[in-house]
């Protein structure tokens, strides 16, 4: 796979599609786990130009997935146990909601993940939409909040792994 730096990636004005972090397996307790990603939503929602205003549960029609959840502690506790597993941890996706294919992100994560295999590793991946208007600087703040959050081994934008982010 191609490696590049995070300097050359965002000087190059493509578009950035999807930022991902991850890191190996890390057993964390659900409270901290409910925290971390109720911070990690928050700060997407307040940082992210609209793109993330609200979140909904996903299903397999957009139809079908209009059901705005709440930040709170309450509701990303449940999502997370809802999915959790004591070795796999927890898997969840949500989208942000728009009908409109070019408006439309999403993102998912697996946290919690304690024992597996070295190719699943826990994460969270950001699909933004095709047309966004996010600066290079703001996507930046993201992946810098993301990364020290989740204490992050690993950095990926457009699929494309960042050497030395740090």
């Amino acid at each position: 796979m191609m490696k590049t730096t995070k300097t050359k990636l965002l000087n190059t004005g493509e578009n950035i599609t999807s930022i991902s972090v991850l890191w190996g397996n890390r057993k964390e307790s659900i409270a901290v786990l409910t925290d971390k990603m109720l911070q990690s939503l928050v700060f997407l929602r307040d940082n992210s130009e609209n793109i993330f205003e609200d979140y909904c549960e996903l299903a397999f029609s957009k139809k079908k997935a209009n059901n705005k959840i709440l930040l709170n502690e309450t509701t990303i506790k449940e999502m997370i146990l809802k999915h959790f597993d004591e070795d796999l941890g927890a898997s969840v996706s949500l989208w942000n909601g728009k009908k409109e294919d070019e408006l439309a992100a999403n993102f998912s994560t697996r946290i919690g993940m304690s024992r597996g295999n070295e190719k699943l590793k826990n994460n969270f991946v950001i699909n933004f939409p095709t047309q966004h208007q996010l600066s290079n600087e703001q996507i930046h703040n993201i992946i810098a909040k993301l990364y020290e959050l989740w204490e992050a081994e690993q950095v990926r934008m457009n699929g494309l792994i960042l050497e030395n982010y740090e």
